[in-house]
């Protein structure tokens, strides 16, 4: 098993509840980590491994493309494109919301899906 780190991923959508967060984008930082089972085909080629720009920029373009009400959702949503690829196993994405709330630093969710 291998595990992928993407990092403070920063990116900006509309997303919330409240008419005040949907008039404009609002940053997120996500946090994803991959387990894929790669072992046998390491090899030194990208297409035998997990191409995380590939995978950051698919992520990306749903979240900057979407308009969810809830972090919650858009956690499952990002997890199910990262399953995509038959090659991972599990997928953990936690999403930071930043000033989403009046005293904390910020307002997170963190989802874990796995294959089976």
């Amino acid at each position: 098993m291998v595990k992928i780190h993407i990092k403070d991923l920063t990116l900006f959508c509309l997303i919330g509840i409240y008419p005040e967060e949907i008039k404009k984008k609002q940053k997120l930082i996500l946090n994803i980590t991959i387990n894929a089972c790669l072992n046998e085909s390491l090899d030194d080629e990208i297409t035998n491994t997990i191409d995380y720009a590939n995978v950051e920029n698919k992520v990306a373009d749903l979240i900057e493309n979407s308009d969810f009400f809830l972090i919650e959702t858009l956690a499952n949503e990002v997890a199910k494109i990262i399953l995509n690829d038959k090659r991972i196993e599990s997928v953990i994405v936690k999403i930071d919301k930043p000033n989403a709330l009046k005293f904390s630093k910020a307002a997170s969710v963190e989802i874990q899906k796995n294959r089976n």
